[in-house]
């Protein structure tokens, strides 16, 4: 069975400075991510408080949860959207064998490596 990649939320630490109601990511665009305000819920998951994020910028998310730097974040996402690399979507195809997920390239006659590996009964 083939499965594609989804992600519907995005994780990171604040990297503000300052301590505030936001936190803030310079590795993440929120907006083209899918980060959408009165929808979206942020996470303050050093804390356990969360709330529904309230303005949105590209690096910026503000909601009424106190952030300190540092502090963990998860923000959820308005609708899942589809990991990709360079080739497309990232699909997993499952062994027939043991059921676990892998890339396509990496089984053979639908096997993976450990089940193919597996030693035979005598």
């Amino acid at each position: 069975m083939q499965r594609v990649t989804t992600v519907s939320e995005l994780t990171g630490h604040n990297e503000s400075p300052l301590a505030g109601y936001f936190c803030t990511s310079s590795n993440r665009d929120f907006v083209n991510r899918g980060v959408v305000a009165g929808v979206s819920i942020l996470y303050n998951k050093s804390t356990g408080k969360s709330d529904t994020v309230t303005l949105v910028s590209a690096s910026r998310i503000d909601a009424p949860v106190y952030f300190s730097p540092g502090d963990l974040f998860l923000v959820t996402l308005n609708a899942p959207w589809t990991l990709q690399n360079a080739d497309g979507p990232i699909i997993s195809v499952e062994c027939n064998v043991c059921g676990f997920g892998y890339p396509s390239k990496e089984l053979t006659n639908g096997r993976c490596k450990v089940c193919i590996d597996k030693p035979q009964r005598s």
